[in-house]
């Protein structure tokens, strides 16, 4: 049986590095060289890449429950 302790950390790992990619992606795809939508404000740039993330995760969420995305 697997140590599930080691499962656990490794699951926990690939969830922060998740997080760093989607972060990133997020920063190349909305700023003032934005590859998505070029926006020179930073405060409005955080914004967007915020609801950026979420939409993404919401996209997520759906098709890891099986929901058709539209």
């Amino acid at each position: 049986m697997k140590n599930p302790d080691k499962a656990r950390a490794r699951e926990i790992q690939i969830s922060g590095q998740l997080a760093e990619t989607l972060a990133a992606h997020a920063v190349r795809a909305i700023g003032p060289r934005g590859t998505v939508l070029k926006v020179t404000d930073d405060a409005a740039a955080s914004l967007i890449r915020a609801t950026f993330i979420a939409r993404l995760a919401e996209t997520a969420t759906k098709l890891a429950n099986g929901e058709p995305l539209k």
